[in-house]
């Protein structure tokens, strides 16, 4: 059982109370229902979207965060205008990540040169 499947939602309704969690098969007691059919091996595997959530409610490039029972991997899914299902896995991550880096660096140089802060 890992601390952070089972806190996770406290964990996120603490630090970031204006994002929007929901979290499905959770049950880290019943290793039969964790994840079933919705964590991200199960996504990346099938290419499907997980069953029990009303796409059609949703707005299109709505952002899913798929991860399996341990919280060691993890994809990350929407949906298009037209229904089509996008899977971003490890390797876009990453540089979806480094690409946040980099945004960051460059904030904190312009910000460092403007009030004369070296790092």
């Amino acid at each position: 059982m890992n601390v952070l499947s089972s806190n996770l939602e406290c964990i996120w309704l603490k630090t970031c109370p204006h994002i929007n969690v929901k979290l499905y098969n959770d049950d880290v007691r019943d290793k039969k229902l964790l994840n079933n059919e919705c964590g991200a091996d199960y996504v990346q595997a099938i290419r499907l979207r997980p069953d029990g959530i009303d796409y059609q409610s949703v707005e299109p490039y709505t952002r899913f965060y798929h991860l399996d029972g341990d919280c060691d991997r993890m994809v990350m899914t929407f949906n298009d205008e037209d229904q089509h299902l996008h899977i971003f896995d490890g390797d876009h991550l990453l540089l979806f990540f480094i690409s946040f880096i980099r945004k960051v660096c460059c904030l904190l140089c312009c910000w460092s040169k403007a009030n004369r802060l070296c790092f």
